[in-house]
C-alpha cells in the first residue's frame, strides 16, 4: 500500500469494483499478512471483516481494512500475540490478547466454550456473547440467541 494507506491507492477509483466475497477475504488476508500480521491473526480479521460486511454491517467490515494495516504498521496493535486462556470458575474465565486483534483473540477462545459442562451453558452463555460479539462461531451450537 502507498504511503496513505488508501485501498483507492491499490485498486484505484476509476471505476466501481466487483469482488465475490472470497475475493475480499483473500485480499484483507494479503494485506494483513504485508503489513506484519501473523498469518492466523490475519485469518481471524479478515475472515471476521469479510462475513460483518457481507451481513450489511459495513461499520465494522472491510472498509476498516486500511485502518488495521496501519495500527499495526505502527505498532497499536501487536501483528504476533501470544494469546492465552485462564480458566476463573466453572463457565467464566479471562482472554489475554496480548494487545493483538479482538477478532483473533474471538476466535482463539471460541472452541475453549465447548470443554465446559453442558450443564453450565447456560451461566456461559452471557460471557461468551459478550466475547463473540464480532463473529457468529458459538452459533454452532446453538450457544447465543
Amino acid at each position: 500500500m502507498s504511503s496513505g494507506g488508501e485501498i483507492n491507492d491499490v485498486i484505484g477509483d476509476s471505476q466501481p469494483l466487483r469482488a465475490s466475497s472470497e475475493q475480499i477475504q483473500e485480499f484483507a488476508l494479503n494485506a494483513l499478512i504485508a503489513a506484519g500480521t501473523q498469518l492466523e491473526a490475519a485469518h481471524s480479521v479478515a475472515n471476521a471483516l469479510t462475513e460483518t460486511s457481507m451481513r450489511g454491517v459495513d461499520g465494522h467490515g472491510i472498509r476498516l481494512l486500511p485502518h488495521y494495516i496501519r495500527v499495526v504498521q505502527g505498532g497499536r496493535i501487536n501483528p504476533n500475540p501470544k494469546l492465552t486462556f485462564n480458566r476463573t470458575g466453572p463457565a467464566t474465565g479471562i482472554v489475554d490478547g496480548d494487545d493483538g486483534f479482538g477478532h483473533h483473540a474471538s476466535y482463539f477462545v471460541a472452541p475453549l466454550e465447548y470443554n465446559y459442562p453442558r450443564r453450565r451453558e447456560l451461566e456461559a452463555r452471557h460471557f461468551f456473547a459478550t466475547v463473540m460479539r464480532k463473529g457468529r462461531l458459538t452459533r454452532w451450537r446453538d450457544c447465543v440467541g
